[in-house]
């Protein structure tokens, strides 16, 4: 069982989640408090596995009750921050939280964070770096001028680098009606490294390349990568000689 806190002060909200959770037969609430202070003593008592938590509660704000939780707890319990306010995304990331569940509740949203919790426990943890954030929440976040994206590790079919501007960019399937294919640039300091360590399916190809495993279909005898949809019209990504070892041992280690 999942031994699950809910640290949420409007009781409407927690009758919400409740109702949502009880789809889950292996997620056990063993409690719901209504203020930080509650919340923390909860979790001394409980040594949860999974907590929802609230960014406006009294006592404290759900980033100051992050800053209260030691590495240790962090490590067995996934904070998964539930809030009406999506700006709070990214410094609840930095402050290591699991996840992020958006009220009123998607579904969706709620399937995928479950199972990312019952997968979670076999990965290890990584250091977040500006983009890259941790692994094991298969997200990365995106900042720019106009506000921020959250991208699916999943939905990424590759990464390619501009030797112009001298930084790498991402592209990935849009999770619209239309799955359009949508690329955006990673921050300068950013490398090849850094990405490749995000998931084990990202493996460099071509010193401008570093593609997703599960989205080739075939390669062609001249290298040339085919890509399932949506990216099957993209014919750029070639396996040069230098790196095509890697491509090789990756898919044998599947």
């Amino acid at each position: 069982m999942i031994k699950t806190v809910i640290v949420e002060d409007d009781p409407n909200d927690v009758k919400a989640l409740e109702e949502s959770l009880s789809r889950y037969q292996q997620v056990e609430i063993v409690c719901t408090c209504n203020s930080g202070e509650k919340g923390l003593a909860a979790i001394t008592k409980y040594s949860p596995d999974l907590l929802f938590l609230d960014i406006e509660i009294p006592g404290m704000t759900g980033l100051e009750f992050l800053d209260n939780l030691g590495a240790e707890i962090l490590q067995k319990c996934r904070v998964v921050i539930y809030t009406a306010y999506s700006h709070y995304a990214v410094d609840t990331f930095r402050k290591k939280a699991f996840d992020f569940l958006i009220k009123p509740i998607n579904a969706e949203d709620l399937d995928g964070i479950i199972q990312r919790v019952e997968n979670s426990w076999d990965v290890s943890v990584s250091n977040e770096d500006g983009n890259v954030v941790r692994a094991e929440k298969e997200l990365m976040v995106l900042l720019d001028g106009n506000g921020m994206t959250v991208v699916r590790l999943r939905d990424i079919a590759f990464f390619q680098y501009d030797s112009n501007e001298k930084v790498w960019y991402v592209v990935y399937a849009n999770q619209n009606e239309t799955k359009s294919v949508e690329s955006r640039s990673l921050k300068h300091h950013i490398q090849a490294s850094d990405i490749i360590h995000l998931s084990d399916s990202f493996v460099q190809v071509h010193r401008k390349y570093i593609v997703n495993i599960y989205y080739i279909q075939t390669v062609r005898k001249d290298g040339v990568c085919v890509l399932y949809p949506p990216f099957e019209s993209m014919d750029e990504i070639t396996v040069t000689y230098k790196y095509r070892k890697r491509l090789l041992d990756k898919f044998l280690n599947l």
